[in-house]
């Protein structure tokens, strides 16, 4: 997320700050790591004592900050998380979701590729919170639209060669090819598929 920030001023009515008040904005690096983000949300409530607090990125972080929050009972707003595992029996208070769930994400794929006669679906995604859950959805819609799932496999966080599992979604037979996670894995898969001539529906 970067580094700490000194004070920030936020315009409102002309006045520095919101409603006249000075804000002072505190940015942390978790590293993407739920550990980390444990630690440092603590560092924020219980040393720093901020009186707002801003989710973190991912769901997997999100996931492990949520009780920390609602036992300091402060307002916070999740902005880059959407597995639905966040709140999934929880009575959760003191947090909201902003982004809609991963369970609606890739909505209508299955249903415009049946229509077009496309029958048979490869499911690649990360091995991580919002991406599972993601897939969990998609593979209901897919049997719903009559598809058949020849391929449902996830690929480790951080992976570097795309060239394997695409071939595996090759070798699948596949005509639509669905899942990923993040931006880099968008990417990898794209180059994997152009330099293997692999072109899905």
């Amino acid at each position: 997320l970067g580094h700490s920030y000194g004070k920030a001023d936020l315009p409102n009515t002309g006045e520095p700050g919101l409603l006249g008040r000075p804000v002072e904005l505190i940015v942390l690096d978790d590293r993407s790591d739920p550990t980390t983000g444990v630690r440092l949300y603590n560092e924020l409530i219980y040393d720093r004592q901020v009186d707002l607090l801003l989710g973190p990125y991912s769901s997997a972080v999100t996931n492990a900050v949520a009780p920390i929050i609602e036992g300091a009972r402060i307002p916070t707003p999740n902005p880059m998380a959407s597995s639905t595992a966040i709140w999934d029996g929880r009575n959760l208070q003191w947090q909201v979701q902003v982004q809609p769930p991963g369970s609606r994400r890739l909505p209508g794929l299955t249903k415009v590729a049946s229509e077009h006669g496309d029958e048979k679906i490869a499911i690649i995604y990360e091995d991580s919170e919002f991406p599972r859950n993601a897939a969990d959805a998609l593979r209901v819609r897919a049997r719903k639209d009559g598809m058949q799932i020849v391929l449902d496999t996830a690929y480790p966080v951080k992976i570097t060669d795309w060239t394997p599992i695409v071939q595996q979604v090759m070798s699948s037979g596949a005509t639509v090819l669905a899942g990923g996670g993040y931006l880099p894995d968008a990417i990898g898969i794209t180059r994997a598929t152009r330099s293997l001539g692999y072109q899905p529906n």
